[in-house]
């Protein structure tokens, strides 16, 4: 009898253990990767001003190697840049969804949104 409840009891653990295995988990939360960059202006009316942003994206993207471009519309880029009094977001890009966009290789980024594009 004492051999029947012995297996009874590994049974019981051994389903108890195989449940908590194959419980749902909560999935992972992105994080926001931001980047602060600043613009010097270094000819014209406002030459020698400076003036600041940022950019935003959440961490799902894997970064192959090679090129990789984000944009708005499809990788979740957030830009803000603030420009003589005024705060600029993505959605003023004149290319708004498509831009602006920043520029990875291999992973490290090799534009900022205002290098080569205007806002």
């Amino acid at each position: 009898m004492a051999d029947i409840f012995h297996k009874s009891g590994v049974l019981a653990a051994a389903s108890v253990a195989l449940g908590l295995a194959v419980m749902p988990t909560q999935p992972v939360s992105a994080a926001t990767i931001k980047y602060d960059f600043t613009v010097d202006v270094e000819t014209g009316n406002l030459a020698g001003k400076s003036y600041e942003g940022y950019f935003t994206y959440d961490d799902t993207f894997q970064f192959d190697s090679g090129f990789e471009r984000f944009n708005s519309r499809n990788d979740d880029l957030s830009v803000v840049f603030d420009f003589n009094g005024v705060t600029y977001t993505e959605k003023d890009d004149f290319l708004f969804p498509v831009g602006p966009y920043v520029d990875f290789q291999d992973g490290e980024l090799v534009t900022t949104p205002t290098s080569n594009q205007r806002l």
